[in-house]
């Protein structure tokens, strides 16, 4: 059900018109010139850096022969690509496979 706030409650409670507004959807402020305003809870931004961590029990050196391996694997993709530069290649599409 929407909530309806005066502007005075509005006003000495703007956290809970806040939250209202999070709950229902949307909130209605009515001054007393009768006007008619409506808040709603916008959806929150979030960085495309914001994942969700995994919990896994890698070693150090795990970590560092995955990042190892994956660093050879571009060097050996970009390698190949310049020495058969307009050719299509087997060596090539097998690389790629393995990604």
């Amino acid at each position: 059900m929407k909530k309806t706030f005066t502007y005075s409650q509005a006003r000495q409670n703007l956290a809970s018109v806040f939250l209202q507004a999070d709950q229902d959807g949307e909130v209605t402020i009515t001054p007393r010139d009768g006007r008619k305003y409506i808040v709603k809870g916008a959806k929150r931004n979030q960085s495309p850096l914001d994942v969700p961590c995994i919990s896994k029990n890698l070693s150090r050196e795990e970590i560092l022969n995955s990042i190892r391996e994956g660093r050879e694997m571009d060097y050996l993709d970009r390698t190949v690509c310049k020495h058969q530069k307009g050719k299509q290649s087997k060596q090539i599409s097998v690389i790629n496979k393995k990604n």
